[in-house]
């Protein structure tokens, strides 16, 4: 048996985005995830070994492999396992992608993952989302490192507020974000909480715009977006143009989808935000 370890929690609450400490859901997704799916391939691994991530990511490996175990409950075991039959890829990530990460590297030019396995997540979600009408997905990235990337959730409630007045409930809002439903101030909007379900939301064809800031929660849409899902990327800080393919930053080596993005290199009103939200649906 030998254990894969994709994702770490050392420091649960810490503000460090050293992956070989916390590993963001980026780098799971766009990294350490397509790592494994290779050795997979490669007979290096079987679907009988253990992947090591954490728990609410167990989606992205329950359909290729068979034990799937939480960082948590690795760290009290790992004391009595041999330390030749585990694969830690965390600390790979600047030889996977390139120290500056901003060129097509190794990992990328010569994928060698069947296509299927690199988009099979298991949506099979228990949630009852009702998905029967358009709606746009908002990611709201309220998190204590980098805050930088944050807007206010004044902006954001009063984003949401005028939205709903505007659309009249002919468009849902699903929002996702940590810990957003104390902090947002609005009863007619969808909250996701989950990983799986903000996948299964993602990918379904009623799904007209995903709208953001830069911020690790986009990339799932990569994977498991449809034919015509579209990202309105708020980039105030020019990270999608100045580090152009770089896989943390929505580059084309990562696009599996082929996404249609747009993006806005300034922080807008609120009046312009909405503008170009109905705008899009209108023109897609």
């Amino acid at each position: 048996m030998k254990y894969i370890i994709t994702s770490k929690n050392i420091l649960e609450n810490s503000i460090m985005t050293n992956p070989e400490i916390r590993t963001e859901l980026c780098t799971e997704l766009v990294m350490t995830r397509i790592k494994a799916l290779q050795l997979l391939n490669a007979g290096i691994i079987s679907k009988d070994d253990t992947i090591i991530t954490r728990i609410d990511r167990k989606c992205l490996y329950e359909n290729l492999f068979n034990n799937i175990m939480d960082w948590s409950e690795f760290e009290s075991i790992i004391s009595t396992i041999n330390p030749n039959n585990i694969i830690d890829i965390p600390p790979l990530i600047n030889s996977l992608c390139g120290v500056e990460r901003n060129e097509h590297t190794l990992i990328y030019d010569d994928l060698k993952i069947k296509t299927e396995d690199l988009f099979n997540i298991n949506l099979e979600t228990k949630s009852h989302l009702n998905l029967s009408k358009p709606y746009i997905c908002v990611i709201i990235r309220n998190k204590p490192n980098m805050q930088f990337l944050n807007f206010s959730l004044k902006y954001w409630n009063e984003f949401i507020e005028k939205i709903i007045e505007i659309t009249k409930g002919e468009l849902n809002v699903f929002i996702f974000g940590e810990f957003l439903e104390q902090k947002l101030d609005n009863q007619n909007i969808i909250y996701i909480n989950n990983l799986q379900d903000w996948c299964l939301i993602l990918g379904n064809n009623n799904c007209k715009l995903l709208v953001s800031t830069v911020c690790g929660a986009i990339n799932p849409i990569f994977f498991t977006g449809h034919e015509e899902s579209n990202l309105l990327l708020i980039d105030n800080n020019k990270c999608y143009t100045t580090y152009k393919n770089n896989p943390s930053f929505y580059g084309e080596c990562i696009n599996f989808k082929k996404v249609k993005i747009q993006v806005l290199e300034f922080k807008p009103t609120i009046d312009q935000l909405i503008e170009e939200i109905l705008q899009y649906i209108k023109n897609h």
